[in-house]
């Protein structure tokens, strides 16, 4: 196993992505490698972050009919892929404090279930990760943070605020 490892370190440090894929919140030497194949090279694959949160069945589905509606995890998709983000997401929370903030949110708001709190991280790191790729650029926590700030969103606002007041 460990010559495997080797072997995708090596064509890791050969790609020319490889910076981007390992700026990536929570992408250490195993999920970076993972979320590179993932978006592949062919730029054109993937038309928007949303075309890729569908494909690896990480966006929710929508069944409304008359008064009823369900949102439900989407079954047919590649496994790994989706666990590839998943993985990622929880590793991301434990490494970027905006990230941390936003999961303890969704586990707030889907009474403590933590899949469903990855998942949805992950659907927002997709976006991230998407104009990474398109853009040739590493990620960088200032920039989306200033993003953030910008957009007046409400995740800042509760990053900001000081614990225990």
């Amino acid at each position: 196993l460990i010559g495997f490892d080797k072997a995708i370190q090596n064509i890791m440090d050969q790609h020319p992505d490889a910076p981007i894929f390992r700026s990536l919140p929570g992408a250490g030497p195993a999920l970076a490698p993972r979320l590179l194949v993932a978006f592949g090279t062919q730029r054109d694959r993937f038309n928007s972050a949303q075309e890729v949160a569908q494909f690896y069945g990480i966006a929710p589905v929508v069944v409304q009919s008359g008064n009823s509606r369900t949102v439900h995890i989407r079954r047919r998709c590649p496994k790994f892929g989706r666990q590839t983000f998943h993985e990622n997401a929880g590793c991301a929370f434990k490494t970027e404090p905006w990230a941390r903030c936003y999961y303890q949110q969704q586990r707030q708001k889907h009474q403590d279930k933590h899949h469903q709190a990855c998942r949805a991280l992950a659907y927002k790191l997709i976006r991230i990760y998407f104009a990474c790729w398109k853009n040739r650029t590493q990620y960088d926590s200032e920039k989306y943070l200033a993003a953030l700030k910008l957009n007046g969103s409400p995740l800042l606002a509760e990053l900001n605020k000081v614990p225990g007041e």
